[in-house]
């Protein structure tokens, strides 16, 4: 059986720079089964997309060290070249709700371990237009936290820097106009959080734990404000700490399946990509064909 190859691209700024300490570790470990298992270090996002891109056909892996959106970003790289590698997610980000999703456990020695196992699923990727999404395009409520958090709080603070911006939105409470079209149905309203998901795990909660990987459908999720903002914002709380089934027949809340989705952003507000920005006036997201990752099945 031939031997595969594994190329490792790691975000240097991960986890306070410190990623850049344990990389010879990662890279000895893994060559124990990979070879050649080579490490490269991005410069940038659209370095890390560049790097994905031009080294899906060499290699047999690639594994991304880094957050969700280091993710993000290799898979963009991916999904616009010929090649299909296998992918490996090393969880070096504040959140990690991508590893969340695939059972991969934060600690470094049980993540390498899940690679070297060698258990791989077929895992939905989203896709509008050229641009692919591996998790969640979500707006409302809370979600600009990701990119409202300043770099200097997530270092210092960590998770906990996403609370402490989360909260002070509660003394700016709003709702989004949005039409969504969910697989032709159209819905139209004023909206405090709107989620297109495709994982068990959003912002450090599991919500989703139903989740399928590869059953070619999305989950939308819209939660309405229908009497008062205070309604609205419990049904919220109650969906992140309890999950979508105990908000699911809620009548200021919609739930469901579908191939597609659009979205007309009446007033242009920020929604997340992948915990990044995203400015848009009309969003159409699909399901595209999968990718292929390594998953925890071991540590469920």
């Amino acid at each position: 059986m031939q031997q595969k190859s594994l190329l490792v691209i790691y975000n240097p700024n991960a986890r306070k720079g410190k990623i850049k300490d344990v990389m010879p570790y990662i890279q000895q470990r893994l060559s124990t089964k990979f070879k050649p298992c080579d490490v490269v270090q991005s410069k940038s996002a659209e370095d890390m997309i560049d790097l994905a891109r031009k080294n899906a056909e060499k290699y047999n892996c690639i594994v991304v060290a880094g957050g969700d959106g280091s993710i993000h970003n290799v898979v963009n790289g991916v999904k616009s070249s010929k090649g299909r590698p296998i992918l490996g997610f090393l969880p070096y980000g504040t959140v990690n709700d991508v590893c969340r999703t695939l059972n991969i456990p934060k600690d470094l020695d049980k993540a390498i371990d899940v690679i070297l196992s060698g258990e791989t699923i077929k895992y939905d990727i989203m896709q509008e237009g050229n641009n692919y999404m591996v998790y969640t395009f979500a707006g409302g409520m809370f979600v600009n936290t990701s990119f409202k958090t300043s770099t200097g709080m997530k270092k210092f603070l960590g998770k906990m820097a996403y609370f402490i911006t989360g909260a002070k939105q509660l003394f700016s409470m709003k709702t989004l106009p949005l039409t969504v079209e969910i697989d032709g149905e159209r819905h139209h309203g004023r909206y405090i959080m709107v989620m297109v998901l495709n994982s068990s795990s959003a912002a450090g909660f599991r919500i989703n734990k139903e989740r399928d990987f590869d059953d070619g459908l999305i989950d939308v999720v819209l939660i309405e404000k229908k009497r008062s903002y205070l309604i609205a914002l419990l049904t919220l709380v109650k969906m992140f700490l309890f999950g979508l089934n105990s908000v699911r027949r809620q009548k200021n809340v919609t739930i469901t399946k579908c191939k597609s989705v659009k979205i007309e952003n009446h007033l242009n507000e920020p929604f997340t990509q992948d915990g990044e920005e995203s400015n848009f006036l009309t969003k159409d997201i699909k399901i595209t064909n999968p990718i292929t990752v390594f998953y925890g099945v071991k540590h469920k």
